[in-house]
């Protein structure tokens, strides 16, 4: 996963769209103006189901107590869910722990445009975040922002996103599940190597190659750079965690820890990575067909 400042984003988004016909896990950001990059998406979903209601009913007549009677615990909103923001399409995981990725294409719907992380929570069919960043490569610029939503679990994701940063336009989205969410994520399955693009949230960009072995470690390798992390099965979901840092006068993000997850399409051999630091300051997008 390297990137190197003297590359130029172009030469990226060649990669991305030879890669993008590829990859089902994509998506396209929400736009305002068609003649306006940085009039971006918007984005989808989120987050996790919280703890039950316990009720109880007291006895009557000379009776013993009634047992307490435990509710159904609320329905989870964590998954994977493709849908529309206006004329762009993409691709969102939901997490259990309340963490949101989305992959959205650009305007044109030729290349890869960005990538949205949130944090937030759900309950009761409604979700709602205040720490949402935007990576927008399309628009070589980040925005800060909110974002609700309602949500039927395992059918679908609705809502408006809302921006603080200028230059990114409000939108609405909508969401549909899709069932891959709940296949097991093995290292056996997404061990290999991997014909890659990489981008950063700065808009550096270049192509190269992916390594992932069956022990969990992930690597990339280039003259003035290299990145070394690790990939493990999440416990829910078809999901993997991923950390990796990158060392060398080459690359963008040199010694930063960053931290994320990846999600891999079996039937199309794909791979989406997507890593970030704690505080969202600084983000990393890398897709890849296995070879």
């Amino acid at each position: 996963m390297l990137l190197y400042t003297e590359t130029r984003i172009r030469f990226a988004f060649e990669e991305v769209a030879r890669l993008v016909s590829h990859l089902k896990l994509y998506s396209r950001g929400f736009r305002g103006d068609d003649m306006s990059l940085k009039k971006l998406p918007c984005f989808t979903l989120a987050a996790l189901a919280t703890a039950a209601l316990l009720t109880a009913c007291g006895g009557g007549g000379g009776g013993g107590d009634t047992p307490a009677v435990q509710a159904p615990p609320p329905a989870a909103v964590d998954g994977l869910y493709e849908g529309k923001a206006g004329t762009r399409d993409f691709a969102a995981l939901v997490l259990d722990d309340g963490r949101v990725y989305t992959i959205y294409t650009n305007a044109a719907g030729t290349d890869i445009g960005g990538v949205i992380v949130a944090r937030g929570d759900a309950l009761n069919g409604k979700y709602a975040s205040t720490a949402m960043k935007d990576f927008s490569i399309e628009g070589r610029a980040t925005g800060n922002g909110s974002m609700t939503a309602s949500y039927v679990a395992k059918t679908s994701f609705n809502g408006a996103v809302t921006y603080t940063t200028t230059g990114f336009t409000n939108a609405t989205f909508a969401g549909t599940y899709n069932k891959n969410y709940e296949l097991t994520p093995t290292l056996a399955a997404v061990a290999g190597t991997y014909n890659g693009a990489f981008m950063a949230s700065t808009g550096d960009g270049a192509g190269g190659a992916i390594t992932i072995t069956s022990g969990g470690t992930m690597s990339s390798s280039a003259a003035g750079c290299s990145t070394t992390g690790t990939i493990a099965p999440r416990s829910k979901g078809n999901v993997y965690n991923v950390t990796l840092t990158s060392t060398g006068t080459g690359c963008v993000f040199p010694g930063v820890s960053l931290s994320g997850i990846a999600y891999y399409d079996a039937s199309d051999k794909s791979l989406m990575t997507v890593v970030h630091t704690d505080d969202l300051s600084k983000g990393l997008l890398a897709v890849g067909v296995k070879l």
